[in-house]
């Protein structure tokens, strides 16, 4: 493993009643890189406890205050180079970790996403069909992402979830944004996020506002060389 990759990741894993995983993704988790921070997000559970207990730096939020939130959190307490973020539910398999951080050191990349192989519902899928077009990106709903922590200190992370909106936020930004393949597991008991219902508002929205803005600025360069 090279060294360099581990002392300037640090990985943001956001939790919300995950004591049942959260002890294994850190553990794992610390392997690849030089910190993990878990921010626990109003949990009523022992999520905090086992993620203590496996090594990781464990930041509380006295109620839940949604992912996002979890995520600026997260980033605001990093201070390594770069930042890496997975879900404390297992669906992401940390040793993939080093493959999503390597473009970033070699500097081909200011983003990389872990693509998975197919969505988890009809949401994400039509979600990744909206943004596709303008960023390039087909998994856009994925939460396996690896960043340089300088972009994310210039990032608002708009709309309800990161879903779409953080691949559009990161292009608004010049960010470089790349995908690479990785493995997933779902966990059957999981639901459509009824943020999505929302998000795709806002997203349809803000694409609209987009496509606007190209044609409006694409007539007024026909214009200018018609003078």
């Amino acid at each position: 493993m090279d060294l360099r990759i581990i002392n300037n990741v640090t990985a943001v894993i956001p939790a919300y009643n995950e004591e049942r995983t959260i002890f294994r993704i850190v553990s794992d988790a610390k392997r690849y890189v030089a910190h993990v921070i878990v921010v626990d997000d109003g949990s009523s559970d022992r999520t905090a406890i086992f993620a203590d207990m496996a090594g990781a730096n464990v930041i509380k939020h006295n109620f839940n205050m949604g992912y996002l939130n979890a995520l600026r959190t997260g980033f605001h307490n990093t201070t390594t180079d770069f930042v890496v973020t997975l879900d404390a539910d297992g669906e992401h398999n940390p040793s993939y970790i080093p493959k999503l951080t390597l473009p970033l050191l070699i500097k081909s990349a200011d983003v990389v996403y872990g693509k998975r192989g197919s969505f988890r519902d009809w949401s994400e899928w039509f979600i990744s069909k909206i943004v596709k077009p303008i960023t390039g990106i087909t998994d856009t709903s994925t939460g396996f992402r690896a960043i340089r922590t300088s972009l994310t200190k210039r990032m608002n992370f708009y709309g309800y979830c990161t879903c779409g909106t953080f691949s559009l936020e990161a292009k608004s930004l010049g960010a470089r944004q790349i995908e690479i393949d990785v493995p997933y597991k779902i966990r059957l008991d999981r639901r459509i996020e009824p943020n999505h219902f929302k998000q795709i508002i806002f997203l349809i929205s803000w694409v609209l506002k987009i496509k606007l803005f190209s044609k409006k600025h694409s007539l007024m360069e026909r214009r200018h060389h018609l003078r």
